[in-house]
């Protein structure tokens, strides 16, 4: 489904001009896709399978059209809550998606879960969204990531301790599996593998280990170089653009590891406490902000003393080799992303309990301001990613 609707049609009021970020606009369409659970939920806390169980769905929100809002959606699109937030990627050229499915319903018994292992390849130009290939990957398939050039792909296999390498041609059946690379074992949780600007070396990251590990692509091989002892629950991790460091969020301390990268060897140059449950990361195109979204114990129960209904995004700016804090805002609870378009003005929101995508815009003195913007989600938004 397109739908072309104004904000003024959505009762939204109008936004007033802000001074936004300067950057050169996109030559072309950039598309934000949303992968939405339909299955499981932790709203209310504990863990939840709908009664109407239903496989997932796309929100698809042309990025380069706002503040007017053009959407597309999909339905049965596999998707999990479980997992990062960058269990979907998007090609540069914005022809196609990949969405991991980590989960499924267990045939045997509706009322659970067990691990899944497909990857669907979604193309996104044409008349309307559809799934076009199927993959079979490793066990639990997560964190997803595609090269600058969009010739490559990794996938987090997180329930084998595996990274599968994949290509990407474009052309029929456009996605290949060049290899499944062993790196962990299976109770490490490999969470994200994210590729470095160049696309020789990727970050790795061991959800329950609290390992990072730096690793080599050449020759289509992925090859541990250098594994080093992070912060508790290392989850997304991204490079900046000029590739000279990267950062991780640390899910179980909220804080954020700002790695300083060189050919061979990484180092863990500064700790940034964040927020309880810092899942996402985000760097803005031009690597001067940084966005985080954290849980921030909105999906414990109401009972729990810990307990909160709102989830926080914070923003920081670049210090030198660092960040610095320079706001917060209160989102809906569970925010699975936290994501900059890629004109730098907009961050979009989304938020599992409230089952939407909120916007804000960015103004140069680093404030994230409301718009009023809002898609409504078929479904608990688990991931959302744009190509940058």
């Amino acid at each position: 489904m397109r739908l072309v609707c104004h904000p003024a049609r959505l009762a939204v009021a109008a936004l007033l001009p802000l001074a936004a970020v300067a950057q050169e606009p996109p030559a072309q369409e950039a598309w934000i896709v949303c992968a939405n659970d339909q299955r499981y939920t932790q709203v209310g806390g504990g863990e939840r399978i709908y009664p109407d169980a239903r496989p997932g769905s796309l929100v698809m929100v042309n990025a380069t059209a706002l503040p007017e809002l053009e959407v597309r959606t999909l339905e049965n699109v596999p998707a999990s809550l479980i997992g990062p937030p960058t269990s979907v990627a998007v090609t540069p050229d914005n022809r196609y998606a990949l969405v991991t499915a980590a989960m499924r319903l267990d045939p045997e018994d509706a009322s659970r879960q067990v691990v899944d292992t497909r990857l669907s390849v979604v193309r996104l130009d044409g008349e309307a969204p559809e799934i076009v290939q199927t993959l079979e990957l490793g066990r639990q398939p997560s964190g997803v990531e595609i090269n600058a050039e969009g010739t490559r792909a990794l996938v987090a296999n997180r329930a084998d301790g595996t990274v599968s390498l994949l290509e990407l041609t474009g052309e029929g059946r456009p996605v290949r599996l060049l290899g499944t690379f062993s790196v962990a074992e299976p109770e490490e949780s490999v969470s994200h593998a994210t590729f470095s600007p160049d696309g020789t070396r990727a970050l790795v990251t061991l959800n329950k280990s609290d390992g990072i590990l730096y690793v080599s692509l050449e020759d289509d091989t992925v090859t541990v170089l250098q594994r080093v002892d992070g912060r508790s629950g290392p989850y997304a991790a991204e490079f900046m653009p000029d590739g000279g460091q990267a950062v991780v969020g640390n899910v179980y301390d909220g804080t954020l590891s700002v790695l300083d990268v060189k050919a061979d060897r990484i180092e863990i140059v500064d700790t940034i406490p964040v927020g309880t449950l810092a899942e996402g990361v985000d760097i803005s195109p031009d690597g001067r902000w940084l966005a985080v979204n954290c849980l921030d114990n909105s999906n414990q129960r109401p009972e729990d003393p810990f307990y909160r209904s709102s989830g926080m995004v914070m923003l920081l700016r670049r210090e030198g080799r660092t960040f610095s804090a320079v706001d917060v805002v209160r989102v809906g609870g569970i925010p699975q992303a936290a994501i900059f378009t890629p004109d730098g003005r907009y961050l979009a929101v989304a938020s599992n309990t409230e089952r939407d995508i909120c916007f804000y815009e960015l103004s140069k003195e680093g404030k994230l301001v409301p718009t009023g913007l809002r898609i409504p989600c078929s479904g608990g938004p688990a991931a959302m990613r744009i190509a940058n």
